[in-house]
């Protein structure tokens, strides 16, 4: 404990380092994760829109591209 206290005046130096390498990070690792839940969220939609086209006969295209930002 008394060398983090010793520390203190180099972490008061280094504090907006500290808080900015602190947001890229969570921010890095929203860019990681968030690609592969869309990506899932986009297939789960895709066979309930294909579940709903074989049961009324409808086309489920459309919409599977509008919910993926492509129209």
């Amino acid at each position: 404990m008394k060398y983090l206290w010793k520390l203190r005046l180099y972490f008061r130096q280094v504090a907006g380092q500290l808080v900015l390498g602190s947001l890229c990070g969570i921010v890095m690792n929203t860019a990681v994760i968030l690609p592969p839940i869309l990506l899932g969220r986009l297939i789960d939609e895709a066979l309930a829109l294909d579940r709903v086209k074989r049961a009324s006969g409808t086309s489920a295209l459309p919409p599977c591209f509008s919910s993926a930002g492509l129209s």
